[in-house]
C-alpha cells in the first residue's frame, strides 16, 4: 500500500485541465445585447410612447367638527361604585378575615365586571356576593387539600 503523496509530489506533477467552455456561450450572448446603442435606442422608443397627463385639482373641500355629546357622568358613578365595593368588602372581611386576598380579588373582578353594564351600582352587589362565595369555596377547598397533603406527608 503506497502512502498519501505529498504536496511537493502532487505539485510536481504535470495535470492539464481543460478549459471551460460552457461560459463563452453566455458571455456572448450577454455582450451582444449591451452595444453602446442599444441603450439608446430603447430611451428614444419610451419617450415616444410616453404622453403627459395632465392633473386637475378641485376645490378643497372643508367641513365642521361638532362637538360629542357630553357622556353621562362616569367619574361620580366610578366613586359610587368604587365606596359600595369597599363598604361591601369591609363588610365581608370581617366575617373572614382570613381570606383577604381572594374576597379582594373578588371584588375587584365584580366591579370590573358591573363597570361594563349599563348600571354598574345595581349590578355589583349581586356580582359581588356571587364572586365572594366562590373565593370562600375555593378557600374551603384549598385548606381541605392542605390538611390532606400534611396527613400525606406525615405517614
Amino acid at each position: 500500500m503506497r502512502p498519501p503523496a505529498s504536496w511537493g509530489e502532487i505539485s510536481s506533477q504535470n495535470i492539464n485541465f481543460h478549459k471551460t467552455r460552457d461560459c463563452q456561450s453566455i458571455a456572448g450572448f450577454l455582450l451582444d445585447r449591451c452595444r453602446p446603442g442599444a441603450r439608446r435606442k430603447r430611451k428614444l422608443n419610451m419617450n415616444t410612447n410616453y404622453r403627459r397627463v395632465l392633473t386637475r385639482f378641485e376645490p378643497e373641500t372643508g367641513f365642521e367638527v361638532k362637538p360629542a355629546p357630553p357622556a353621562p357622568f362616569r367619574r361620580v358613578q366610578e366613586n359610587r361604585l368604587e365606596r359600595l365595593k369597599n363598604e361591601l368588602l369591609v363588610e365581608r372581611l370581617e366575617a373572614a378575615p382570613e381570606v383577604n386576598s381572594d374576597l379582594r380579588r373578588a371584588a375587584n373582578e365584580a366591579a370590573a365586571l358591573a363597570w361594563v353594564t349599563a348600571y354598574p351600582l345595581l349590578v355589583f352587589p349581586a356580582l359581588f356576593e356571587e364572586k365572594a362565595e366562590l373565593a370562600l369555596a375555593r378557600a374551603v377547598r384549598q385548606e381541605e387539600v392542605r390538611e390532606r397533603s400534611r396527613e400525606l406527608l406525615m405517614v
